[in-house]
């Protein structure tokens, strides 16, 4: 079940719950959805929204869904018939501080416009948390061998749901995997403590930093491979550069019909991180 954690209107005044406690909530990992409404002249709607993952600092807290795909209206993605509407793939984040961003591309890969985060005036915020109760079963830093192999053992017997959560330039991420590995160690390449156990995980959006939401103008698409032992492997396969003088010189460039190569934004990256991970695993419900 779901409970409102916290719920603002358009401005900010708060309607119930707390800032606090959808935080200590998202601190514990707790599956977290965001209700809104729109009230417009031509459109009006409602939408809960489930996030596959979340990043969070002590100010303000991010839902992060990476799988959205277009569509004409609320009945179908296009119709052929009658409209020429192409449906294209988007990333959305949403803050706790009511900053949206919208990162568009198109379904081949190429460049499609994508937002700034800005303050949107949806008529309610509605933070829904999940009553699950989540512990810690790993802690990397620790490196604890004994609840090592609890854990591994608890995962192959029971395969309760697992979260990760790690800091990565000053912000807290928590990302679930979908796919768990229990690799034989090779002693020739990798230590046992590294090996025994891995996940890669669901896309998630890295974000620029610790900094002002409204000071971000990069953001990447990456899935995570990450060891028991607190080694991240990032591999990061979309890149959004909203800078200003990048937007404005296409803005300028669409105003005018020149014609420009599409940019497709795909550019592999890859970098490694060792930190500290923990590994949250569902226990009951509260």
């Amino acid at each position: 079940m779901f409970n409102i954690a916290y719920e603002t209107d358009r401005v900010g005044n708060v309607i119930r719950g707390s800032h606090k406690n959808l935080l200590q909530r998202a601190k514990q990992v707790s599956d977290i959805k965001l209700g809104l409404e729109v009230k417009r002249t031509a459109k009006a709607y409602e939408e809960i929204i489930p996030f596959m993952s979340v990043a969070l600092t002590e100010d303000y807290i991010i839902g992060i869904q990476p799988y959205h795909k277009s569509s004409k209206d609320f009945h179908a993605f296009t119709n052929a018939e009658k409209s020429s509407f192409v449906p294209y793939s988007t990333v959305f984040f949403y803050s706790s501080e009511r900053h949206h961003g919208t990162f568009r591309y198109n379904i081949d890969g190429s460049f499609r416009p994508s937002s700034l985060p800005i303050q949107n005036r949806y008529n309610y915020y509605r933070w829904f948390v999940s009553d699950d109760l989540w512990q810690i079963a790993y802690d990397s830093v620790k490196d604890d061998k004994e609840e090592r192999e609890k854990l591994i053992s608890i995962l192959k017997k029971q395969s309760p749901d697992l979260k990760l959560s790690f800091d990565y330039k000053g912000i807290t991420y928590i990302v679930a995997p979908n796919i768990i590995y229990f690799p034989k160690a090779d002693k020739d390449i990798y230590s046992i403590s590294d090996l025994n156990l891995s996940v890669k995980t669901y896309p998630i959006l890295l974000l620029e930093g610790n900094s002002p939401i409204t000071s971000w103008k990069k953001f990447e698409v990456a899935e995570l491979l990450i060891n028991i032992s607190g080694y991240i492997s990032i591999l990061s396969y979309r890149q959004f550069d909203l800078s200003l003088s990048r937007t404005f010189f296409k803005r300028i460039m669409r105003q005018f019909h020149f014609r420009t190569r599409p940019e497709r934004g795909i550019n592999l990256k890859h970098c490694e991180i060792n930190t500290s991970v923990k590994w949250h695993i569902k226990t009951k419900a509260r």
